[in-house]
């Protein structure tokens, strides 16, 4: 377990989150395995307003912080009736 350096602004139940969290990555949760808990495809809702901001800034990179193991940059996913192959294929 990280405990919290007497000089750091971070809080304990910061450094307790990113243990939970750690935990969560390599064992699961009580309803998704390891490899389904936070496996990054809750970005698809948001995919549409995404790509639209992308397309407005005329973006060819982001950086997507909080996006869990990423499968939805190297694995297909739908959008409607449309199969991707990635992210990036989007």
């Amino acid at each position: 377990m990280i405990k919290k350096n007497c000089n750091s602004d971070f809080s304990q139940e910061y450094f307790d989150t990113i243990e939970l969290y750690k935990k969560f990555h390599s064992e699961g949760t009580k309803k998704l395995s390891p490899e389904q808990t936070f496996a990054g495809y809750s970005f698809i809702p948001w995919s549409n307003r995404i790509k639209q901001i992308i397309d407005l800034t005329e973006s060819n990179s982001i950086t997507d912080f909080g996006c869990g193991k990423s499968l939805g940059y190297t694995h297909t996913f739908q959008i409607n009736q449309t199969i991707y192959q990635n992210l990036t294929d989007y």
